[in-house]
């Protein structure tokens, strides 16, 4: 594992490096949502033997005798690479330098008019035929729902605003909270604050329940990125995930986990 804090799944690691914070590397990147380029130094100095992810893998390659002649082993090099990698990298290197922040050649490029699909037409293909045939069904199939009477209800795990996945979430102390339609926790005989089980058959969570008139009738919201001392037994969301794969690159189907919720007793 290279990891900045003690999470969950280091606990089944054998070797736990130490990994860097974003203000303790440089780091190329670009605005979220925004079509803004950054090079952002290290701000603060690394604690113990904290590496990058580059410098981290650089050293393994230096060990393993991986190493070939040109690899960037350094965050500098690496960033040198991006940008002569770049045809615009020149001229993106020199707005950073005046401005701080840069902004690609066409600053919001229009579909069709300076950016067309990678197709040979250069048109958007709608039923491209390998994965129509790559998919098990084709591309367009309707699939059931995957509920069925003994697990009802749709598990969903949404993100929360106070954490990215599961980064930060040693931060958060309070007990999570599965919410639930007021119909659905009227028809289980739960209230506000109940104690709760969350079941299907490859696990169960238990925490407390919070009612919400926001939560759509029949599914059930388990916020993704928690840690195992969230929860009164342990587990969350994915203890409930089917072992189902997507029909393409083998994804996990997060969203076709059905369970049941009770009271807990």
């Amino acid at each position: 594992m290279h990891e900045q804090v003690f999470t969950d799944t280091c606990r089944w690691a054998d070797v736990i490096l130490p990994a860097t914070a974003f203000l303790e590397h440089r780091e190329i990147r670009r605005g979220y949502g925004a079509m803004r380029l950054y090079d952002s130094p290290a701000v603060a100095t690394p604690p113990g033997e904290a590496r990058s992810n580059n410098q981290l893998f650089g050293a393994l390659l230096e060990k393993l005798g991986l190493w070939r002649d040109g690899d960037p082993m350094t965050d500098d090099e690496l960033a040198r690479a991006i940008f002569d990698g770049s045809p615009a990298g020149a001229g993106l290197r020199d707005q950073l330098a005046a401005k701080g922040v840069a902004a690609p050649p066409l600053d919001r490029p229009r579909l069709f008019v300076e950016i067309h699909p990678a197709t040979p037409d250069g048109k958007v293909d709608l039923v491209p035929a390998a994965l129509d045939a790559e998919a098990r069904h084709g591309l367009y199939h309707y699939e059931a729902d995957p509920g069925s009477e003994r697990h009802p209800l749709a598990l969903i795990s949404p993100a929360i605003a106070q954490q990215i996945s599961s980064t930060f979430g040693q931060l958060r102390k309070g007990e999570a909270a599965a919410e639930l339609a007021p119909e659905d926790a009227a028809a289980r005989a739960i209230t506000d604050g109940d104690a709760i089980r969350i079941w299907n058959d490859l696990g169960e969570v238990t925490c407390r329940a919070k009612v919400s008139a926001q939560v759509r009738a029949g599914v059930v919201v388990l916020a993704k990125g928690l840690w195992r001392f969230h929860t009164r037994n342990g587990q969350a969301s994915n203890a409930l995930i089917p072992p189902t794969l997507t029909d393409f690159a083998g994804g996990a189907c997060y969203n076709d986990a059905r369970v049941q919720v009770e009271r807990a007793p």
